[in-house]
Protein backbone atom coordinates (compact mmCIF):
# COMPACT_ATOMS: atom_id res chain seq x y z
CA UNK A 1 0.00 0.00 0.00
CA UNK A 2 2.51 2.35 0.73
CA UNK A 3 4.40 1.61 -2.77
CA UNK A 4 1.26 2.32 -4.31
CA UNK A 5 0.67 5.46 -2.54
CA UNK A 6 4.55 6.70 -3.10
CA UNK A 7 3.75 5.77 -7.06
CA UNK A 8 0.09 7.89 -7.30
CA UNK A 9 1.85 10.86 -5.33
CA UNK A 10 4.46 10.37 -7.96
CA UNK A 11 2.25 10.26 -11.35
CA UNK A 12 0.66 13.14 -9.85
CA UNK A 13 4.19 15.12 -9.81
CA UNK A 14 4.22 13.77 -12.97
CA UNK A 15 1.93 15.45 -14.47
CA UNK A 16 2.69 19.00 -12.85
CA UNK A 17 5.77 18.84 -14.23
CA UNK A 18 4.62 17.84 -17.84
CA UNK A 19 1.97 21.09 -17.38
CA UNK A 20 4.54 23.14 -16.04
CA UNK A 21 6.75 22.21 -19.02
CA UNK A 22 3.76 23.19 -21.42
CA UNK A 23 3.12 26.50 -19.43
CA UNK A 24 6.88 27.68 -19.74
CA UNK A 25 8.13 26.83 -23.37
CA UNK A 26 12.01 27.74 -24.41
CA UNK A 27 11.88 31.20 -25.54
CA UNK A 28 13.87 33.79 -26.66
CA UNK A 29 12.84 36.79 -23.95
CA UNK A 30 16.24 39.19 -24.25
CA UNK A 31 19.08 39.84 -26.61
CA UNK A 32 20.98 42.58 -26.74
CA UNK A 33 22.13 44.30 -29.71
CA UNK A 34 25.64 45.34 -30.65
CA UNK A 35 26.63 48.58 -31.42
CA UNK A 36 29.92 49.38 -32.12
CA UNK A 37 31.27 50.76 -29.10
CA UNK A 38 28.03 50.62 -26.99
CA UNK A 39 27.83 47.55 -25.80
CA UNK A 40 29.23 46.17 -22.41
CA UNK A 41 30.35 42.79 -22.88
CA UNK A 42 29.69 39.85 -20.63
CA UNK A 43 32.71 39.39 -18.17
CA UNK A 44 35.49 38.44 -20.07
CA UNK A 45 37.43 36.72 -17.33
CA UNK A 46 34.24 34.10 -16.98
CA UNK A 47 34.61 33.05 -20.82
CA UNK A 48 34.83 29.57 -20.55
CA UNK A 49 33.56 28.74 -17.01
CA UNK A 50 30.63 26.40 -17.06
CA UNK A 51 27.65 27.28 -14.99
CA UNK A 52 27.40 25.69 -11.40
CA UNK A 53 25.69 22.19 -12.35
CA UNK A 54 27.15 21.99 -15.51
CA UNK A 55 29.15 19.66 -17.33
CA UNK A 56 29.60 18.73 -20.85
CA UNK A 57 28.35 15.36 -22.34
CA UNK A 58 30.17 16.51 -26.02
CA UNK A 59 32.41 19.22 -25.25
CA UNK A 60 33.23 22.41 -27.52
CA UNK A 61 36.11 23.38 -28.53
CA UNK A 62 38.05 25.97 -26.39
CA UNK A 63 39.88 29.05 -29.04
CA UNK A 64 41.16 32.11 -29.03
CA UNK A 65 41.75 34.79 -31.83
CA UNK A 66 40.50 34.35 -35.71
CA UNK A 67 41.24 31.38 -37.61
CA UNK A 68 39.81 31.58 -41.45
CA UNK A 69 37.17 29.63 -42.33
CA UNK A 70 37.59 27.66 -39.07
CA UNK A 71 36.33 30.11 -36.28
CA UNK A 72 35.76 34.06 -35.26
CA UNK A 73 35.94 35.49 -31.59
CA UNK A 74 32.62 36.34 -30.80
CA UNK A 75 34.60 39.26 -28.65
CA UNK A 76 36.19 40.70 -31.57
CA UNK A 77 33.13 43.09 -31.91
CA UNK A 78 34.43 44.87 -35.39
CA UNK A 79 35.24 43.50 -39.00
CA UNK A 80 38.80 45.09 -39.20
CA UNK A 81 39.77 43.16 -35.67
CA UNK A 82 39.72 46.78 -33.48
CA UNK A 83 37.68 46.44 -30.37
CA UNK A 84 35.50 49.30 -30.41
CA UNK A 85 34.28 48.95 -26.77
CA UNK A 86 37.18 50.03 -23.74
CA UNK A 87 35.70 47.02 -21.45
CA UNK A 88 37.46 44.26 -23.54
CA UNK A 89 41.25 44.64 -23.81
CA UNK A 90 43.26 42.65 -26.30
CA UNK A 91 40.26 39.86 -27.30
CA UNK A 92 42.48 37.84 -29.63
CA UNK A 93 43.31 36.58 -25.91
CA UNK A 94 40.05 35.21 -24.72
CA UNK A 95 39.30 32.00 -24.57
CA UNK A 96 35.57 30.92 -26.13
CA UNK A 97 33.72 27.99 -27.20
CA UNK A 98 33.36 26.86 -30.47
CA UNK A 99 31.40 24.25 -32.40
CA UNK A 100 30.96 22.66 -36.15
CA UNK A 101 33.78 22.69 -38.60
CA UNK A 102 37.11 22.38 -37.63
CA UNK A 103 35.96 22.46 -33.83
CA UNK A 104 34.42 18.46 -33.77
CA UNK A 105 32.74 17.57 -32.27
CA UNK A 106 29.19 18.89 -33.38
CA UNK A 107 26.60 19.18 -31.81
CA UNK A 108 28.61 20.24 -28.12
CA UNK A 109 26.02 18.96 -25.54
CA UNK A 110 25.73 20.68 -22.35
CA UNK A 111 24.50 19.04 -19.31
CA UNK A 112 22.62 20.12 -16.05
CA UNK A 113 22.33 18.08 -12.63
CA UNK A 114 18.74 20.15 -12.12
CA UNK A 115 16.39 21.60 -13.65
CA UNK A 116 16.82 25.18 -15.39
CA UNK A 117 14.76 28.07 -16.23
CA UNK A 118 16.71 30.34 -18.21
CA UNK A 119 19.94 30.21 -20.37
CA UNK A 120 22.42 33.44 -21.15
CA UNK A 121 25.57 33.70 -23.40
CA UNK A 122 27.28 35.66 -25.89
CA UNK A 123 26.90 34.34 -29.46
CA UNK A 124 28.50 35.05 -32.30
CA UNK A 125 27.78 35.93 -35.54
CA UNK A 126 24.30 34.66 -35.23
CA UNK A 127 23.18 32.81 -38.28
CA UNK A 128 20.77 29.86 -40.00
CA UNK A 129 23.14 27.36 -39.75
CA UNK A 130 23.73 27.73 -35.79
CA UNK A 131 21.10 25.57 -33.92
CA UNK A 132 20.21 26.08 -30.12
CA UNK A 133 18.43 22.99 -28.78
CA UNK A 134 16.90 23.06 -25.53
CA UNK A 135 15.79 19.25 -23.76
CA UNK A 136 14.12 18.53 -20.64
CA UNK A 137 13.77 14.70 -19.39
CA UNK A 138 15.57 13.53 -22.96
CA UNK A 139 12.69 15.26 -24.72
CA UNK A 140 13.43 18.51 -26.54
CA UNK A 141 11.47 21.56 -25.54
CA UNK A 142 12.84 23.86 -27.84
CA UNK A 143 14.99 24.62 -30.53
CA UNK A 144 16.24 27.89 -32.22
CA UNK A 145 18.36 29.07 -35.33
CA UNK A 146 20.52 31.91 -35.18
CA UNK A 147 19.20 33.90 -38.06
CA UNK A 148 16.27 35.56 -36.33
CA UNK A 149 18.64 37.10 -33.90
CA UNK A 150 20.09 40.72 -35.09
CA UNK A 151 23.36 41.95 -34.75
CA UNK A 152 25.92 44.38 -35.37
CA UNK A 153 26.82 45.05 -39.45
CA UNK A 154 29.90 43.64 -38.61
CA UNK A 155 30.95 40.98 -36.60
CA UNK A 156 27.23 40.30 -35.51
CA UNK A 157 27.87 38.61 -32.23
CA UNK A 158 24.79 39.57 -29.59
CA UNK A 159 24.53 39.08 -26.08
CA UNK A 160 21.14 36.74 -25.95
CA UNK A 161 18.99 35.41 -22.67
CA UNK A 162 16.57 32.19 -23.20
CA UNK A 163 14.06 31.32 -20.44
CA UNK A 164 11.67 27.84 -19.66
CA UNK A 165 12.37 24.66 -18.36
CA UNK A 166 15.07 22.59 -19.45
CA UNK A 167 18.38 20.84 -18.26
CA UNK A 168 20.49 19.66 -21.28
CA UNK A 169 21.22 22.26 -24.05
CA UNK A 170 22.86 21.40 -27.76
CA UNK A 171 25.35 23.89 -29.87
CA UNK A 172 24.57 22.74 -33.32
CA UNK A 173 26.37 23.65 -36.58
CA UNK A 174 26.21 22.73 -40.41
CA UNK A 175 29.00 21.02 -41.96
CA UNK A 176 30.34 24.25 -43.24
CA UNK A 177 30.19 26.66 -40.33
CA UNK A 178 31.23 27.11 -36.95
CA UNK A 179 29.29 27.86 -33.92
CA UNK A 180 31.03 30.61 -31.52
CA UNK A 181 29.98 31.22 -27.92
CA UNK A 182 30.85 32.34 -24.19
CA UNK A 183 30.27 33.48 -20.95
CA UNK A 184 27.80 30.83 -20.21
CA UNK A 185 25.65 31.68 -16.85
CA UNK A 186 21.94 29.64 -15.92
CA UNK A 187 19.13 29.92 -13.25
CA UNK A 188 18.12 26.43 -11.20
CA UNK A 189 14.87 26.03 -10.92
CA UNK A 190 13.74 27.05 -7.47
CA UNK A 191 14.02 24.02 -4.76
CA UNK A 192 10.52 23.34 -4.47
CA UNK A 193 9.60 22.85 -8.30
CA UNK A 194 12.88 20.85 -8.26
CA UNK A 195 11.52 18.07 -5.44
CA UNK A 196 8.59 17.41 -7.94
CA UNK A 197 10.88 16.65 -10.22
CA UNK A 198 12.76 14.61 -8.12
CA UNK A 199 9.83 12.77 -6.64
CA UNK A 200 8.51 12.06 -10.33
CA UNK A 201 11.82 10.08 -10.83
CA UNK A 202 11.16 8.33 -7.64
CA UNK A 203 8.03 7.30 -8.28
CA UNK A 204 9.36 5.90 -11.45
CA UNK A 205 12.08 3.67 -9.90
CA UNK A 206 9.42 2.45 -7.83
CA UNK A 207 7.09 1.32 -10.45
CA UNK A 208 10.09 -0.21 -12.49
CA UNK A 209 10.72 -1.88 -9.45
CA UNK A 210 7.16 -3.46 -8.91
CA UNK A 211 7.28 -4.81 -12.73
CA UNK A 212 10.68 -6.48 -12.61
CA UNK A 213 9.31 -8.30 -8.68
CA UNK A 214 5.69 -9.22 -10.10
Amino acid sequence: MKILTIAKASFFAVALVAASSAAHAVTLSSSVEFSDGSFVYPDASNSVTLPSGASWDVAAQVRSGNQNGVYRTPWDETSNGAVENATVNNPGSIDFFATGPGNLPNPAKLVFDTVQNSLSFLWGSPDTYNDLIFYLAGSMVAEFQGSPITGSPSAGSVYVTYSGLFDEVWFKSDPNNAFEFASITATPVPLPAAGWLLLAGIGGLVVMRRKRSA
